[in-house]
């Protein structure tokens, strides 16, 4: 019966050729023409022979793949892939602060992605179909040419005479090719031109003149020498590139300002400053640089200093501070910090609780009680190095809905959870950013694009 594709009447009628009543018997049309074959029992009756074996593969269609002089082989026809089924991505809810034409024109979009992913896998999956029948189609000819090429063998094999069948038997002539290339040899003399590819390796080598022994061997020689010239200049350029990748290394090591020397001199400058300022951000630069500084974690001796630093410099605005954690770090010096309630105490432990327990508790508020609760001992007057940072008030962030200093209306300089969120400066250890707070910002941002504009200039003017 015929085959339809798709269910339209419109479509292409393809008609199936491995139905009963269009397929041809191979195997009572075989009987027939084999009786023709004529037995090949001397070299006279070879032409004879090779046009009767000829006609009865051009009728079964695969002389081509018989033809001694071709290089024509069945080949199996390849099973067509189905088709992969699209993914679809679940549509985002309509967020916060969203206008209603920004929300339908996204709704919009998604929706006609769907629909093209739709449409598109329908077309893949009617040319899996029609692919489908061509395969089956094709598969039908390859049963029937490989019968018939079964059937040739057999044929071939029968009607040789015994002289000759001794020499069909080996297993350089299985196929029907290898058979009459095999024949040919025996009854001309004469190799066609596919069985001197396949026996090349079965001649006796002739004896080459001298001048083309001579010319081989300075061309083998040429060729040598080009390859050691090659390497040599290539062992040369690894070597160039070598002494000045070297030599770059050891120049940046002597520049940089990153270095181990160089961060913990910058670490000692911070904590050495006088005078009044924005702790928290004074504090936030401090953490930054001895976080940077391996020289704390591999010196004793500068971890000293830095802590020693530290507790002068805020000793006259963080009095209780200063006298706790003094005596904390001269009994851990005293007593060798052999028991745990003497154990050292590291400069990062320090400061960290520095901000923790003497800043934050000061931000969280606007009171002038909660500041000056912290400050026992008058501070001089301010200088004009702080008359920037005296404009830092703690005030609701419109950014992370926190609390923290905030200059004017710039809340993003100093909101760590911005600075997470643009992947600047890491904040403190003891400052955990949610993720929650960073969709509020990233929210802050989509909704003030003005805003966004300004925060990421003075982000890139700072990592300059």
């Amino acid at each position: 019966m015929p085959a339809r594709m798709g269910s339209s009447r419109s479509a292409p009628f393809i008609p199936n050729l491995l139905d009963d009543d269009l397929s041809i018997d191979a195997d009572v049309r075989t009987e027939d023409v084999m009786r023709d074959v004529p037995t090949l029992s001397d070299r006279s009756d070879w032409d004879l022979w090779l046009q009767r074996v000829e006609g009865v593969a051009r009728l079964g269609a695969i002389w081509d793949y018989v033809d001694p002089k071709g290089a024509a082989h069945l080949q199996a026809p390849v099973r067509p892939e189905p088709p992969v089924s699209p993914s679809f991505e679940t549509f985002p809810g309509r967020q916060r602060s969203e206008p209603d034409q920004d929300f339908e024109a996204r709704f919009l979009e998604h929706k006609l992605t769907l629909d093209l992913a739709g449409r598109s896998f329908a077309i893949s999956q009617d040319r899996f179909h029609v692919d489908c029948l061509e395969y089956s189609i094709k598969l039908g000819e390859y049963a029937t040419a490989k019968e018939e090429l079964n059937q040739l063998n057999v044929t071939i094999y029968s009607s040789v005479s015994e002289e000759w069948r001794s020499h069909l038997a080996s297993d350089k002539a299985t196929t029907p090719r290898l058979k009459l290339m095999t024949l040919e040899f025996l009854m001309t003399g004469v190799r066609p031109g596919a069985t001197q590819q396949v026996q090349q390796n079965h001649r006796p080598q002739q004896p080459q003149q001298p001048q083309q022994q001579q010319q081989q061997q300075q061309q083998q020689q040429q060729q040598q020498q080009q390859q050691q010239q090659q390497q040599q200049q290539q062992q040369q350029q690894q070597q160039e590139q070598q002494e000045q990748q070297e030599q770059q290394r050891q120049r940046q090591r002597q520049q940089s300002p990153h270095s181990p020397h160089s961060q913990l001199e910058r670490l000692m400058d911070k904590l050495k400053c006088k005078g009044p300022r924005d702790w928290l951000a004074w504090a936030w630069d401090v953490i930054h640089l001895s976080e940077g500084c391996d020289k704390l974690t591999d010196s004793t001796m500068s971890d000293q200093l830095a802590k020693d630093s530290l507790l002068e410099s805020v000793k006259p605005y963080y009095a209780d501070f200063h006298e706790r954690w003094t005596k904390k770090v001269n009994d851990a010096i005293c007593y060798g910090g052999t028991p745990v309630t003497f154990r050292e105490v590291p400069f990062r432990e320090l400061i960290d609780d520095f901000v923790s327990g003497e800043l934050l508790p000061a931000a969280k508020t606007e009171t002038a009680q909660a500041r000056t609760r912290n400050k026992p001992v008058d501070s001089p007057p301010p200088s004009s190095r702080s008359t920037d940072t005296a404009k830092l008030t703690s005030k609701w962030c419109p950014g992370c809905q926190g609390v923290h200093r905030i200059k004017g209306r710039v809340w993003w300089q100093t909101c760590w959870v911005y600075h997470e969120y643009i992947g600047g400066k890491k904040s403190p250890n003891w400052f955990k950013t949610r993720t929650d707070k960073l969709e509020t910002v990233r929210d802050r941002l989509l909704a003030h694009p003005e805003e966004e504009k300004l925060a990421m200039k003075w982000y890139l003017s700072k990592s300059r």
